[in-house]
């Protein structure tokens, strides 16, 4: 199911000071969420853009994102949502694992290190992808967290 080139670290166990698995998985449920908040923003703003001129972003437009009183957040919702992915497969490793992760940002190496064949396989059918559409799907956002991070 991976085929990622760049060399995944092996999980080290769990101190009494890592967070649960549950603590994890509630932090990338909360990034999901902002997320959401962040598209739906977006979604508005190039909406009244739009209304404003279909074709080309207006004069009107392009004071209103000067001023602020639009603001777009397209690298915002790809880090959030990257971060969410993230945190959820590292959640899950854990709580299936009982081992902490040490793949930070490689989505590929996080998927991957997931214990169980039948789990991966419901993740991807939960997706409504094949093999093939996930394996591509996840080389196009495998650093997306990193690329976005600092825009």
């Amino acid at each position: 199911m991976g085929n990622n080139p760049k060399k995944c670290k092996n999980p080290v166990p769990l101190k009494k000071t890592d967070p649960s698995a549950e603590q994890i998985a509630l932090s990338a449920k909360e990034f999901l969420g902002a997320y959401s908040i962040l598209s739906e923003n977006n979604e508005r703003v190039n909406q009244e853009i739009a209304r404003d001129n279909p074709f080309n972003v207006s004069h009107k437009s392009m004071q209103r994102l000067k001023s602020g009183e639009l603001k777009r957040t397209g690298a915002a919702n790809i880090v959030c949502l990257a971060l969410s992915l993230e945190l959820y497969l590292k959640a899950l490793y854990q709580k299936l694992s009982g081992k902490k992760s040490r793949n930070a940002h490689q989505i590929r190496c996080l998927f991957d290190q997931i214990p169980c064949e039948n789990t991966k396989k419901l993740i991807i059918t939960r997706l409504g992808l094949n093999d093939k559409d996930f394996n591509d799907s996840i080389h196009v956002i495998k650093d997306n967290f990193e690329k976005y991070r600092y825009i």
